[in-house]
This record gives structure tokens, C-alpha cells and sequence, in this order.
């Protein structure tokens, strides 16, 4: 094997130039020269640029002093270096290189979940409001109803209770031993039955409440039953109070007709002029008196005989004052006479149709009475479970005197 032969030595090929770089030999004048030109060249400007990610740096032009160079010192600018740190003192962390933010999940991804649940929450979110609301409406229409029932209730209950006070007028009124004086204390009761029935016709007109298509009928149907014969009660018991006042009115009115006070059977001039006009008026007053009578089928025959005796009544009138005048004690005697037969027929007229009327209206009250008690048990299973509307339905319970 060839031995290779060692490189030659050339000029500036011995090393010469890093031992003078570092300080080991004393560099000659062309050496400095050559590191000067040489650090003129490699020095590059300060960058203009810095990194967001780096760390604060201080661009410093560093001196650096090479053993043996003396004074002749080569400045080396435009290094960057970082401040110098004590020894002491740690080091800052150099912050990590910069990375690239991950990019945010898929919008689709993160939406898409959030519908489906929407789209499952609405729809049981609408369901659940519309029961509700129609759990909501059959209940106030079912209060409504037991309402309307416990009114109408209320209502009967309230007539019927009014059948025993106007039975007893009933007695009062066709009794002839009743005096006139007494008459007037039997009007309350009359009134009552006449507003209690007057209340039950109203609310009978009142519309009822119309039942859901979904809902059944069957409390609706009792409602109309019930309400159909609150306004025949309502009717009846208006009827029975008007007919009480008719009684009223024929015991209080033809009893006072005819009756002028006494009379003389004889009478001078001035005597005489008093009376006419004390007849005349009485006249007047009795024929107002019948003209206001009610009609009513049980006291006809006492209008007839009312309105007959009127009449007779003013020719009588003339046939008297014409007596007086005569002085015919005689002829003014069966005058008077004849005055007291028409007043006593009139009494018997009356009296008779007091007692027809003490029977038929007797029997309506107590008929009256009879179904009004009969349509109460029968809708005493409507009757509503609020306490308000149990109260006031029994507010008054229905009387047994009849």
C-alpha cells in the first residue's frame, strides 16, 4: 500500500490565524487588518422584524477584545443578544414556539344536538299547554255548571219556602170573621211569594252554559230540564200571588161599597144640600173603586153584582133627596132599606167567591208545593260539592206546614 504523502504547507494554511483570533500569539499588522475587514463583513444590521413568540432581546453592538490586539479592538455590532442574567437570578422560560390555534369544532356538530333536543322539548312544551288549558275550561264550565245548578236550586228552595206564609193569607183573606183592620197584615206574605217567584222566572231566561264538543251532555240536559221547570214554578207562583192580591182586593173593596154612613129620614134644606154632595162623592169614589177591581174568574159574579148595585146606586141616590124633600118618612125608609139589601147581596156575592177562592188557590199551594219538593229531590244529586254553593242551596231548607 502507497504511503500518502502529508499535505504541503501553505501560506495561511497553518492555523496561525485562529491563535491570533484567540489571543494565544501576537498578531501582526496585516492580521489585524485582515479581522477588521473580516468583522466589517459578517456584520449584519439589526433585524427590523421581531417575533411575537421571542423573547425581548437588546440588539447591543458587542465589543470583543482579543488578547494581543491591544487598543486595536474589533467591534463586532449588530449582534442580537439577550440581557445578561445574574448568576443569582434564573433565567426567564423562553416562551414555546408559536402554534397554530386549533381550529373550532364543526357547527353542524354543535347545533345539530341542540335541534334535535328543541325539536322534542316544543312539542311536549305545546302538548302539555293545551291539555292544560283544556283541563282549565272544563273545569270553570264544570263550576259554571254546578253553579248554575245550585242557583237554580236556590231559587225553588226559596219559593217553596214562601207556600206556608201565603197559605196562611190565603185563610186570613176568605175568612169573614177577619176585620177590615187585619186585611193589610196579610200583603207581606204576598209580597214575598211574588219576589221569590219573580227571581225564578228571571233566572230561568238567563242562557245556560253550552257543553264542550268533546264533553258529555248529561249535566248540560239536567241544567236545561231544571231550568225549564224553575220557569213554570216561577210562572205558577206569580199566578197564586196575583191571585191573592185579587182576593185583597175584592175583600177590601166591595165590603166599603154602598155605605155613605147614616142617613136621616128626614132633612131640611141645607140638610138636604150637604147630603147630595156627600152622596155624590161617594158616588164617585164607589165607581172608582169598582172600575180599578181586577179581572178574575173567581170573583166575575161579584163584579156583575158590584156594577148592578153601582148603577142602582145613583138613581137611588135621587129617589132619597127626593124623599127628604117630600118629607115622606115613609118612602125614605124603604129607601134605606133597599140601600142595605143591595149591600148585603153584595156581602153574600163576595163571600161566596172567597170561599171558591179558599179552595182552588188552597189546592194550587199545595200542588205548587208538591212539585216544587219533587224537582228538589229530584236534583239533589247535581247539587255541587263547593261549600259556597252547598251554603247557600241550603240557606233554607223547605218548610213541611203545608
Amino acid at each position: 500500500m502507497a504511503r500518502r504523502d502529508p499535505q504541503p504547507e501553505l501560506p495561511g494554511n497553518d492555523g496561525r490565524w485562529f491563535l491570533e483570533l484567540v489571543g494565544l500569539v501576537e498578531a501582526t499588522d496585516g492580521a489585524r487588518a485582515s479581522l477588521a475587514r473580516l468583522a466589517a463583513e459578517t456584520t449584519a444590521p439589526p433585524s427590523e422584524v421581531d417575533s411575537p413568540f421571542s423573547a425581548p432581546s437588546t440588539t447591543l453592538g458587542a465589543t470583543m477584545v482579543v488578547e494581543g490586539l491591544g487598543t486595536a479592538a474589533t467591534e463586532v455590532q449588530g449582534l442580537a443578544l439577550s440581557p445578561p442574567t445574574p448568576d443569582d437570578e434564573p433565567r426567564p422560560p423562553v416562551p414555546p414556539a408559536a402554534t397554530t390555534p386549533a381550529s373550532p369544532p364543526d357547527e353542524a356538530l354543535v347545533v345539530e344536538p341542540t335541534r334535535r333536543w328543541w325539536r322534542v322539548v316544543i312539542p311536549v312544551v305545546l302538548l302539555v299547554l293545551v291539555l292544560g288549558g283544556l283541563a282549565l275550561l272544563v273545569l270553570r264550565r264544570s263550576e259554571r255548571v254546578a253553579t248554575t245548578i245550585a242557583a237554580h236550586r236556590h231559587a225553588l228552595v226559596e219559593l217553596r219556602n214562601t207556600l206556608p206564609e201565603a197559605q196562611a193569607s190565603l185563610a186570613a183573606l176568605t175568612d169573614p170573621t177577619t176585620p177590615p183592620t187585619a186585611l193589610v197584615e196579610t200583603l207581606p206574605a204576598v209580597t214575598a211569594l211574588d219576589a221569590a217567584a219573580h227571581d225564578a222566572a228571571v233566572l230561568a231566561t238567563e242562557p245556560l252554559p253550552s257543553p264542550l264538543p268533546f264533553e258529555p251532555p248529561d249535566g248540560y240536559e239536567l241544567l236545561e230540564d231544571l231550568r225549564d221547570r224553575l220557569s213554570l214554578h216561577g210562572m205558577e207562583g206569580g199566578d197564586l200571588a196575583a191571585a191573592l192580591g185579587h182576593v185583597f182586593a175584592y175583600r177590601s173593596t166591595v165590603e166599603e161599597l154602598l155605605a155613605p154612613g147614616d142617613l136621616p129620614l128626614e132633612a131640611d134644606r141645607a140638610r138636604r144640600a150637604e147630603l147630595a154632595v156627600a152622596l155624590a162623592t161617594d158616588f164617585a169614589d164607589d165607581a172608582e173603586a169598582v172600575a180599578s177591581l181586577p179581572e178574575d174568574s173567581l170573583f166575575a159574579d161579584v163584579r156583575v153584582a158590584a156594577d148592578r148595585s153601582l148603577d142602582r146606586y145613583g138613581d137611588w141616590q135621587d129617589d132619597y133627596l127626593g124623599a127628604l124633600e117630600a118629607e115622606d118618612p115613609d118612602r125614605t125608609a124603604a129607601l134605606l132599606a133597599e140601600l142595605e139589601e143591595l149591600r148585603a147581596e153584595l156581602r153574600r156575592e163576595l163571600l161566596a167567591a172567597l170561599a171558591e177562592a179558599r179552595t182552588a188557590l188552597d189546592a194550587r199551594i199545595i200542588d205548587l208545593a208538591r212539585r216544587l219538593e219533587e224537582d228538589l229531590a229530584a236534583t239533589a244529586q247535581a247539587r255541587p260539592s263547593s261549600s259556597a254553593a252547598t251554603s247557600r242551596s241550603k240557606s233554607r231548607t223547605p218548610s213541611n206546614s203545608l
